[in-house]
């Protein structure tokens, strides 16, 4: 009887196991690299951090003076030849009280606070004062003002271009009538009446008799300039700013 022999079937290897086989060869491959690096020396380098090329300063603004300012190096857009692409036309309208004129009127360091810090002005010069405040360069206001801010800010788009000055005008009630009309205090009055004024509407309503009942049309912005102090203006004031410590 012949001997026949079964042939053997020989399976091949699947894709499964050479994937797990090419993982297991990687994973040894990156050891041995990072075990290699790991025993070379390191490369020589800085031994710290550079310093920052334009190093940042923050300083508290109450803490600063006018030594502590640097102009903004180019144009100098202080320059009244510069024109702006757009100009912005503002009315300032000046107005005092009854019973509280303008600081600035006063004679020098004569208030409680020490101010005015300047010599007197005289009441009909206020409203001019500040329209040169904002659109010259002066002593005053160290040569800075809002139109070279704003001419600064928007690289000569915008400009202050036209200021027209109104008043003095005196107000028809004593100042804590617009002052006290809020935040409960309208019954703190020093006569007892309850105060209700608004200082815009009888402000504008001498403006208006004086310039005509179109006037406001011809501005892009209304400011309104009254003697006296803020309430947040008392509290430096009369605060931090005079009382350097608790003592």
């Amino acid at each position: 009887m012949a001997n026949n022999q079964v042939p053997v079937k020989r399976r091949a290897l699947s894709t499964g196991f050479w994937l797990i086989l090419i993982l297991v060869l990687i994973v040894i491959g990156l050891f041995l690299f990072i075990s290699s690096r790991a025993k070379s020396p390191a490369p020589s380098g800085l031994s710290s951090f550079p310093e920052p090329i334009d190093p940042q300063k923050v300083q508290d603004q109450d803490q600063m003076t006018w030594a502590d300012y640097r102009p903004i190096p180019g144009q100098d857009w202080a320059d009244p030849s510069l024109k702006p692409e757009r100009g912005f036309k503002l009315a300032v309208v000046a107005v005092d009280f009854p019973d509280q004129p303008f600081v600035m009127t006063r004679p020098k360091g004569s208030d409680p606070f020490g101010n005015p810090q300047i010599d007197p002005i005289a009441r009909e010069n206020v409203p001019q004062f500040f329209a040169d405040f904002f659109t010259k360069s002066l002593a005053v206001n160290h040569g800075l003002n809002i139109h070279h801010y704003w001419m600064w800010q928007s690289r000569g788009k915008f400009g202050l271009t036209q200021v027209d000055t109104f008043g003095p005008f005196e107000m028809p009630k004593p100042h804590w009538w617009y002052g006290l009309n809020e935040h409960r205090q309208n019954k703190s009055t020093p006569d007892g009446s309850i105060a209700a004024g608004r200082l815009e509407k009888d402000c504008d309503g001498l403006w208006i008799k004086d310039a005509g009942q179109d006037i406001r049309k011809n501005y892009d912005a209304i400011l309104r300039i009254y003697a006296g102090y803020d309430e947040t203006g008392v509290w430096m004031e009369f605060g931090q700013m005079k009382f350097k410590s608790k003592d």
